[in-house]
């Protein structure tokens, strides 16, 4: 009698499982890239929103007199370049349209490692872009009632006054980088 051996192979050869384990590995290691690549994306857009809601919060305290005197304190929000990683809301008591010490209300302090990279005034008016805007080092933007419209004012103070527009360039410190515009409308917007 004749027996007939048939190969049974059941399971997989190490080259196979080599292959599939490289593969696996790239894919993954490639997801966990993008991964952080939008967290901070996620962070800085949130960032975004959340400065221009400082500028919400000013307008609304300025045209709600919300210190209940007949005394309409202006209220604004203060950025400067010697200070990448936070902006100021204050109450302008002094009401000189500047932020002064004493006037602080609340800072807004940038913890996820996103920066304050520039600070400009009617970029958007001239039509120029971020890498070549008229740069300033502070910019005060403050509210006074019964106007909703802000007043600008850049230190040191450049040409063009009254100011059409403002911008707060923020960024990852990775290139990653959004621009908070106010305008001398009262509009605010982030591209």
């Amino acid at each position: 009698m004749m027996q007939v051996h048939l190969k049974n192979k059941k399971g997989y050869t190490l080259l196979e499982l080599i292959v599939v384990i490289a593969i696996f590995s790239m894919v993954t290691s490639s997801l966990v890239m993008n991964y952080r690549g939008s967290t901070r994306a996620v962070l800085l857009n949130t960032l975004a929103h959340r400065i221009v809601s400082e500028f919400r919060q000013a307008q609304t305290y300025a045209l709600g007199n919300v210190d209940k005197t007949s005394n309409f304190l202006p209220y604004g929000v203060f950025a400067s370049t010697n200070n990448t990683s936070s902006i100021i809301f204050f109450g302008d008591t002094s009401k000189n349209k500047k932020y002064e010490a004493g006037e602080l209300v609340e800072t807004l302090r940038f913890n996820t490692g996103n920066v304050i990279t520039k600070l400009c005034v009617n970029m958007k008016k001239d039509g120029r872009d971020p890498s070549n805007c008229t740069s300033v080092t502070e910019l005060h933007v403050t509210y006074t009632r019964p106007y909703p419209e802000p007043t600008i004012v850049p230190t040191p103070s450049v040409a063009g006054a009254p100011y059409a527009d403002a911008e707060i360039i923020i960024s990852t410190g990775t290139g990653i980088t959004k621009t908070i515009v106010v305008w001398m409308t009262g509009q605010l917007a982030i591209e």
